[in-house]
C-alpha cells in the first residue's frame, strides 16, 4: 500500500530535524525501515540529501557548547 506524502514528510522530519535514527523515525511513522531507506536514497538522488540537511540543521542551531556536545555524542 502506498504511503502518503505526509507520512514521508514525517519520516524526513523525524530523521533530519529531530535527529532520530532512520529506523526509529520510520517506526514512529509506522513505516518499514526498508521503505524509509528507499525514500531517503531516492530523495538523495533527486538532490534532497537528508544527511546533509541533518548536518546543516545541527550546525545552524544552538551555541558552541551544544554543537560540541552533539559532535561528541555522535562520535560515541
Amino acid at each position: 500500500m502506498a504511503k502518503s506524502a505526509d507520512v514521508r514528510a514525517q519520516v524526513r522530519k523525524n530523521y533530519v530535524f529531530d535527529r532520530l535514527p532512520l529506523e526509529q523515525a520510520a517506526n514512529l511513522a509506522d513505516v518499514a525501515y526498508t521503505t524509509a531507506k528507499r525514500w531517503k536514497d531516492k530523495a538523495a538522488a533527486g538532490g534532497d540529501d537528508w544527511d546533509k540537511l541533518r548536518t546543516a540543521a545541527t550546525l545552524s542551531g544552538g551555541d558552541v557548547e551544544q554543537l560540541s556536545q552533539q559532535i561528541l555524542t555522535e562520535m560515541l
